[in-house]
């Protein structure tokens, strides 16, 4: 994969992230929310390994008390599947982690400290259920494998990111390291996606997908410029209106 430079100049690189792959337990509470979220939806189809899918489809049970939780938690982030997914990624790990999180969703998403505690707290007493409910033991193989793959093409990954960043030269960020997960099973195919906890940055991104990987690690220098740009609410509007589907659900 080719840039070109803006000039020919040498300059130092002052953005040099750490680029790492993910192990198991970065993704563990996120494929049992989706597990959950999807028997309780019925949103099945199109997942990266449809067989896991469908073990997870047949031998889930759910009680009217875990979709009653769903469907609050669902309501209470006004029915965003961006925040879910949010809560989801930080809602086993350390408390500095969550802090990061709200304070992410404080930014991006319109709500108020206390309100984020308390549905990071609802989530939590949620997430007690389900991970009793779903069991994924069954895709640590799956998972293993993911991860022996993607080290294999770390090298590579790490030269293409780096032309990157001499092509685009990004100046003053925060980011230290720079994380691709392994990959859900229960994700769509060719769908991708970043969550930005101050000085790291988590990527997740098809396997192989080269051009799916790049997209979502330029989101990481992209994003802060364009937060930067102020828009009227009208512009913001017509932006919105142009994106795809998925997006316009995370922004409205």
């Amino acid at each position: 994969m080719n840039f070109e430079r803006f000039n020919e100049k040498e300059t130092e690189k002052e953005f040099s992230p750490e680029i790492k792959i993910g192990n198991c337990e970065d993704i563990s509470s996120t494929i049992i929310f989706y597990a959950t979220a999807k028997k309780i939806e019925g949103m099945w189809g199109g997942e990266q390994c449809e067989e896991m899918a469908e073990t997870f489809r047949d031998n889930i049970e759910m009680s009217q008390d875990l979709v009653n939780m769903y469907k609050t938690v669902r309501h209470l982030v006004n029915d965003n599947e961006e925040t879910l997914r949010w809560l989801a990624f930080v809602v086993d790990k350390e408390e500095n982690v969550k802090n990061k999180m709200i304070s992410q969703i404080i930014k991006h998403k319109g709500l108020e400290e206390e309100e984020v505690r308390i549905i990071m707290n609802k989530f939590q007493e949620m997430y007690g259920i389900m991970k009793e409910v779903v069991n994924i033991s069954t895709i640590n193989k799956f998972i293993e494998k993911d991860i022996v793959s993607r080290k294999e093409g770390l090298d590579s990954l790490k030269e293409d990111i780096f032309q990157a960043i001499d092509f685009f030269q990004p100046k003053d960020s925060a980011i230290k390291e720079v994380i691709f997960l392994p990959t859900n099973p229960l994700e769509k195919k060719q769908s991708g996606s970043g969550i930005n906890l101050e000085d790291t940055y988590y990527i997740s991104s098809d396997k192989g997908n080269r051009l799916n990987e790049i997209h979502e690690f330029l989101h990481s220098i992209i994003n802060p410029i364009t937060e930067r740009v102020k828009l009227s609410s009208e512009d913001e509007d017509k932006i919105i209106g142009l994106s795809p589907k998925r997006l316009r659900d995370d922004y409205e």
